[in-house]
């Protein structure tokens, strides 16, 4: 980001919240920032960092004493900031108005004391908070909650938004963005990650672009009908060409590295050699070879053995009534709640997912499953 920054000859870096993650900073990454921000200082880059719940004062004190460079503007409590940002002639060419989170869990909406102040010059604000109604604001805590409708009437140009790491434009005029994060940390943040380069030079017509930074990109990989592949020579042919075709719409940088998890999902024969762990290692191995990968994790939670649900399905037996029930639960002619214990194993409560979408997810390929346990010949419908 800084040497992009220093490319387009930006006025300003703004870093909208959890530069940190609570304590953890080591003395390579102090001086690390210092080194990078020095670099912003040398060519006239102002940056403005407003903290996050993550890096919020109270838990990284050591943040505070960082002995930043001069260029650097560190608003870490609630009550807004407003700085000049000065252009290349020395003249100011816009200001980025600022407020931070005191504590961990800051629960006020801060962007209520952010409101533009008069003059012809673009502004920016910049926050760590959560919009309500934007997408994966779910996944995350409802921290300095802000409404959509308030930051689009407050007169800035351009609101700078942390928290969610999911990038998105909430609004576009005024530009209102979350940028994401710069570097996915785990299977849940997929995608190209990196920073917003917003040019408010007309400010009735801004201009942004998304340029990709983050050196591992986490991917998941969906690979089905497997029914056909009788060997592991057969299995990884089939998951480099899915994977080539994921990349042809999403190719990466040249210089991206891969963690990739490949979920394997419908019947095959090779569903028993898959249940063992040395097997799938073996695997896992040569898919990393063949698909230039640092790593890749092989999931397996939704194959199984070719059977025939359908011809089942009529038994006269515990395993007929079992998957009438299971049918009866997918179509909703059964009551998910009413076959549920009080607590079920795995529910998050706090996570606001509902019990029976849960459970409906858990039942996908359950009919399957149920067949491939209960029976031992499965080609030939013999009950255990």
């Amino acid at each position: 980001m800084v040497q992009l920054a220093l490319d387009e000859h930006a006025d300003a870096l703004v870093i909208a919240g959890d530069l940190f993650d609570g304590e953890r900073l080591s003395f390579p990454t102090e001086r690390f920032l210092i080194a990078e921000m020095g670099r912003l200082e040398e060519a006239g880059v102002a940056v403005v960092y407003g903290t996050g719940n993550h890096d919020a004062a109270s838990i990284q004190r050591r943040a505070g004493s960082i002995g930043w460079p001069s260029n650097v503007a560190v608003v870490s409590g609630p009550t807004p900031q407003r700085f000049p940002i000065f252009g290349p002639e020395g003249g100011v060419v816009g200001y980025v108005t600022a407020a931070g989170h005191a504590g961990p869990r800051e629960t006020s909406d801060l962007s209520l004391g952010m409101t533009r102040a008069s003059g012809s010059e673009p502004e920016v604000a910049l926050l760590h908070s959560q919009v309500s109604r934007a997408s994966g604001s779910d996944r995350h805590r409802p921290y300095a909650p802000s409404e959509l409708a308030h930051l689009m009437g407050a007169g800035y140009d351009y609101w700078a938004l942390g928290h969610v790491h999911q990038r998105q434009m909430l609004w576009t005029d005024p530009l209102i963005c979350y940028s994401g994060n710069p570097q996915g940390r785990n299977f849940n943040e997929t995608g190209a990650r990196g920073c917003l380069l917003v040019d408010l030079r007309d400010r009735a017509a801004p201009l942004w672009t998304f340029h990709q930074t983050a050196l591992i990109r986490w991917e998941i990989l969906v690979v089905e009908d497997l029914d056909e592949l009788p060997s592991i020579d057969a299995l990884v042919r089939h998951v480099t060409r899915s994977w080539e075709t994921l990349r042809r719409a999403d190719p990466g940088e040249a210089s991206t590295d891969w963690v990739v998890r490949v979920e394997l999902r419908g019947p095959t024969p090779l569903a028993g050699e898959l249940r063992n762990p040395e097997e799938r290692e073996f695997l896992a191995e040569e898919l990393a070879a063949t698909l230039a990968a640092l790593w890749v994790d092989v999931w397996i939670s939704e194959t199984h053995a070719p059977v025939d649900v359908a011809a089942n399905a009529g038994r006269d037996d515990t395993l007929g009534e079992a998957l009438r029930l299971l049918e009866g639960l997918r179509s909703g002619r059964e009551s998910v709640e009413a076959l549920l214990p009080d607590e079920l194993a795995g529910l998050d409560q706090a996570s606001g997912v509902a019990t029976e979408a849960y459970v409906r997810e858990l039942l996908a390929g359950a009919p399957a499953e149920l067949l491939t346990r209960l029976l031992r010949e499965p080609s030939s419908g013999g009950a255990s």
